[in-house]
C-alpha cells in the first residue's frame, strides 16, 4: 500500500472540508444570523410604531428606517467587501454622491421632525443594522476575517459594543460613510421588487 498516496488524498480530504465549513457552512450561518438580527430590529422599530410613544406608522423617519432595513434584508446574501467596495465606487463615480446625499437630507428632516425619544430609537436602530453589516462583511470575508475577528471577539468580550454602536452614528465624518450604504439600502427596499436579484 502507497502510503504516501493515501495522506496526500487524507491532506486533500481535510483542505476540501475545512474550505466546505468556511466558505459554505458558515457563509450560510452567518448570512441566516445577521438576516435574522435585521428582521428583529426590524421588528423592533415596528412594535415601537405599534405603542405610537416615541414614532408612528406616518412618521417619514419610520418609513425610511423601515426602507432602508427592508433593503439591508434584501442585500444581505450579496454584502461583502467588493459589495461594499462597488457601491462607493458607484455612489462616488456614477451618481457624483447624489443618492447619499439627498438620502441624508431627507432622513435629517425626517429625523428633526421626531421627539427626542423617536430620534433615539431610529438612530439606534440604524447603528445596530451598520454594526452587524460591518461584522456580517468581517465574518464572511476569507481576508478580513483572520485580522479583525479576534478584536471582534475583544470588544464583545469588554462589552465595547454600545460604545462602538455610539461612535458609528456620531461625527459628520461617519455619517457620510455610513448615508452611502444606507442610499443604497433604502434605494433597494423601495425599487426593487421583491423576489428580483440585487
Amino acid at each position: 500500500m502507497n502510503y504516501e498516496a493515501v495522506t496526500y488524498l487524507i491532506s486533500v480530504l481535510l483542505v476540501f472540508c475545512v474550505w466546505w465549513l468556511f466558505f459554505v457552512e458558515q457563509q450560510r450561518c452567518w448570512l441566516s444570523m445577521a438576516r435574522q438580527t435585521l428582521f428583529k430590529i426590524r421588528d423592533d422599530l415596528f412594535d415601537e410604531a405599534v405603542k405610537g410613544e416615541k414614532i408612528t406608522f406616518d412618521d417619514p423617519a419610520y418609513r425610511m428606517t423601515r426602507d432602508t432595513l427592508n433593503g439591508m434584508i434584501r442585500f444581505t446574501h450579496t454584502a461583502n467587501l467588493l459589495y461594499f467596495i462597488s457601491i462607493y465606487l458607484g455612489h462616488k463615480f456614477i451618481y457624483k454622491g447624489r443618492r447619499s446625499t439627498d438620502y441624508s437630507t431627507q432622513f435629517d428632516m425626517a429625523i428633526h421632525s421626531l421627539p427626542k425619544g423617536g430620534k433615539c430609537l431610529v438612530l439606534r436602530s440604524i447603528a445596530e443594522a451598520h454594526l452587524l453589516l460591518l461584522r456580517h462583511v468581517i465574518s464572511t470575508s476569507p481576508f478580513l476575517w483572520p485580522i479583525f475577528k479576534p478584536a471582534s471577539i475583544i470588544i464583545a468580550a469588554l462589552h465595547l459594543t454600545k460604545k462602538l454602536k455610539k461612535k458609528m452614528m456620531r461625527g459628520k465624518k461617519n455619517k457620510n460613510k455610513w448615508s452611502i450604504i444606507d442610499a443604497e439600502a433604502n434605494y433597494v427596499g423601495t425599487h426593487i421588487p421583491r423576489g428580483c436579484a440585487v
